[in-house]
């Protein structure tokens, strides 16, 4: 028999601990049959072992046992082992909690490392070589309009970044993969907490069983104060996210007003690239103001909650303007009769808005669902196909994607003009007017008109 001794920290053997200076230990001692031949007990060139009075907090020596060991049960394995101990060839996949307590007292070089006989998950899962005469964008492409979904995730990533190099490749790309007609885009919005993402899973599942394939653009609040988001529509939508015919893609929106992210409408792009014809893109929880997504979709459909006010609250500007078809969500159970009673005060309030060019005889409507029950889903899809088929037999969707290209435009400009503000020199030259302000030795309207001369020039007009 041979004895092996080490030191296991106090935390998972508390009743037989002992103080060994500022750290609680216990030593336990190990028997091992000297006659197996799969074990190898002596210490390696160059490591004194144990108990060898070698100086260095790494290996100290041992002194010997107060109380003996605690007996193992049987089939019980010891807490530690040591490398010696080991088969030979043997590696260490994971390190336990007493294992990594102790990597400090023996050497590294001891440790096991694993034989990495394959590649990280990321190789793996990366995409044939590239052939000859093509670019990475390229190649990019023509997996997406194949409808790889792996592509498309990686796409969407590529368009939202904010570094130069991307934004380059994204621009590229956006150009060659050109957007299908024949897609169906619908925002949705709604309060926080009106049943936003159980209404896209419910009507997301309706519409894959018809043969459509959908994808989810949904977009998460991100904090004011860390920038960062939960992310968490994707989890909710936990049956929808598992159907091969359905694409879900949460994105945060980086403190972008209007309800959806800076380039919502370029993911939107690249979907309907990839073969999804219908694209539901879910806002984050928005008020009466939010009407940023409109510019981006065909349809707008706005979600409600039951008693959700009357119908001086239908009649006020902002979101209500542009909502095509009102959702009264919740329609089931107790909450029906105030759904019904909801739904008939918009109804009635829509009527009082003035009538618009794009909507034809019956439009915009106030309808009742229940994305927990499923009923009306049906119906609000059928109302949805009407409309958009009405809108491009007459001309108006035609006319309003171009004048959306057109307002996208303007808005790429003024976020560049915006960037420029956050570089130098303008960056410095704000910074020192700002101080000016602080100090009272300006006005904020002459501190801005000062700094739109520095930028564009004497003369300048500085005010919108």
């Amino acid at each position: 028999m041979r004895t092996t001794v080490c030191d296991v920290p106090l935390a998972r053997h508390l009743q037989h601990g002992q103080k060994r200076g500022t750290e609680p230990t216990v030593q336990v001692f190990f028997f091992v049959k000297k006659s197996n031949p799969t074990l190898d007990h002596s210490p390696a060139e160059g490591d004194p072992g144990p108990g060898t009075g070698h100086p260095g907090p790494r290996n100290r020596p041992i002194p010997p046992l107060s109380r003996p060991p605690p007996p193992l049960a049987a089939g019980q394995n010891p807490p530690f082992i040591r490398p010696q101990m080991l088969p030979p060839g043997a590696v260490r996949q994971r390190r336990s909690r007493t294992v990594r307590a102790l990597g400090s007292r023996v050497p590294r070089s001891r440790w096991g490392r694993p034989d990495r006989a394959c590649p990280p998950l990321w190789t793996a899962a990366a995409a044939a070589p590239i052939p000859p005469g093509m670019t990475g964008t390229d190649d990019l492409a023509a997996r997406l309009r194949s409808g790889d979904r792996r592509a498309l995730a990686r796409a969407i990533t590529l368009v939202e970044s904010g570094r130069a190099d991307h934004r380059a490749a994204a621009l590229d790309l956006l150009a060659a993969v050109p957007e299908p007609e024949d897609c169906l885009k619908i925002g949705l919005s709604g309060t926080p907490g009106v049943g936003k993402s159980t209404f896209i899973e419910g009507f997301g599942l309706m519409l894959t069983g018809q043969g459509h394939r959908v994808a989810v653009l949904a977009v998460d609040p991100s904090s004011a104060r860390s920038g960062g988001s939960i992310l968490g529509d994707k989890t909710r939508m936990e049956h929808l996210s598992r159907d091969p015919a359905a694409f879900i893609r949460p994105s945060p929106s980086q403190s972008e007003l209007g309800g959806v992210a800076r380039r919502t409408r370029e993911a939107a792009h690249l979907c309907a690239a990839a073969g999804y014809d219908v694209l539901l893109i879910e806002t984050v929880g928005v008020g009466q103001s939010e009407t940023q997504v409109a510019h981006m979709t065909d349809l707008f459909l706005l979600l409600l909650a039951p008693a959700g006010g009357d119908e001086l609250q239908g009649v006020k500007r902002g979101i209500m303007e542009i909502a095509d078809i009102i959702l009264v969500n919740k329609a089931d159970g107790d909450l029906r009769p105030q759904a019904l009673r909801t739904c008939a005060d918009y109804s009635g309030a829509l009527r009082l808005l003035r009538k618009r060019p794009q909507d034809p005889e019956g439009f915009p409507k106030a309808m009742c669902v229940s994305a927990i029950e499923t009923t009306g889903l049906e119906t609000a899809w059928q109302e949805i196909r009407t409309l958009h088929q009405k809108r491009r037999e007459s001309g108006w969707l035609a006319r309003s994607r171009a004048e959306q290209a057109v307002h996208w435009f303007e808005e790429e400009v003024r976020q560049a003009l915006l960037a420029r503000l956050r570089r130098e020199p303008v960056r410095g030259l704000m910074a020192d007017l700002a101080r000016r302000v602080e100090r009272g030795e300006e006005t904020p309207a002459a501190a801005a008109r000062l700094l739109i001369e520095q930028m564009l020039g004497p003369g300048a007009p500085a005010d919108p």
